[in-house]
């Protein structure tokens, strides 16, 4: 008798074990699916992702005195803002290194301003923009945009852009005056 009662609550508990096993897996289930809902509700009800930041605001280009430029060497002491001017100087599309030079240059200084300046030697009146944060930016401005040339490929054109700016700023005076004022 007490086997037969064995046997038979071995049965009931195995029929019971399988129950609580099948209600497990069903709450599994559920739980998995649940799970996903709220995922899913999660990302329906987040925030949504804040804007990035401005660009930086330039200061005002070209340049016209040393207050601007102080002002731009300021300006690229912060690493963002250095990079920013990085990208706004190799946004000069223009295929040539000269090219180049000419328009990053342009976009930097006033002829009349860049005339205070040399490349690379002070003299008399003149100051040495080698060295400063703008040069800097000019220069990985030009080597990115070069990539894969030598750097005398880049870097003689923006020497010579300052040994031109005194016969360009004639040009340019020469070309506004007045026609009637030319042939006089």
């Amino acid at each position: 008798r007490s086997q037969g009662k064995l046997k038979m609550q071995r049965a009931t508990n195995s029929t019971s074990f399988e129950k609580v096993l099948q209600k497990l897996d069903k709450l599994y289930e559920d739980m998995g699916g649940l799970r996903q809902e709220i995922i899913s509700l999660q990302k329906m009800h987040a925030p949504p992702p804040a804007p990035p930041p401005p660009p930086p605001v330039l200061p005002k280009l070209p340049m016209k005195t040393s207050l601007g430029f102080k002002a731009l060497e300021k300006f690229l002491e912060d690493k963002n803002n250095f990079e920013y001017m990085v990208s706004y100087l190799k946004k000069c599309k223009n295929p040539t290194p000269e090219e180049k030079a000419n328009g990053m240059l342009s976009a930097l200084f006033s002829l009349k301003f860049a005339d205070f300046y040399n490349y690379s030697k002070t003299s008399t009146g003149k100051r040495a923009f080698v060295g400063t944060r703008a040069e800097k930016a000019v220069r990985r401005a030009a080597e990115e945009s070069f990539r894969g040339h030598e750097p005398k490929k880049y870097m003689v054109p923006l020497r010579k852009w300052f040994r031109n700016v005194r016969g360009n700023l004639k040009k340019q005076e020469k070309a506004k005056k007045p026609k009637k004022a030319r042939a006089s």
